[in-house]
């Protein structure tokens, strides 16, 4: 299981979301090892995939995360 210690969402101040442009939350995530990782995870997918801080995924959903990873 891999457990999501933080998610921080992008802000854009009075400026606004830029135009096309994906809006990226940064997720930390820490697996049973201990070990941190850092991914740059779309917004959408995170809303759409339910993702929140505190909850553990499993290590299958983790990699399906990785593999819609941005800068």
């Amino acid at each position: 299981m891999i457990y999501i210690k933080r998610i921080d969402e992008p802000d854009f101040g009075c400026e606004g979301v830029p135009d096309n442009e994906v809006i990226c939350d940064k997720i930390v995530f820490v697996a049973d090892d201990g070990r941190e990782e850092v991914l740059n995870i779309p917004e959408t997918v995170v809303w759409d995939m339910k993702i929140d801080e505190g909850m553990y995924i499993t290590d299958e959903l983790y990699n399906k995360l990785k593999e819609k990873v941005y800068g």
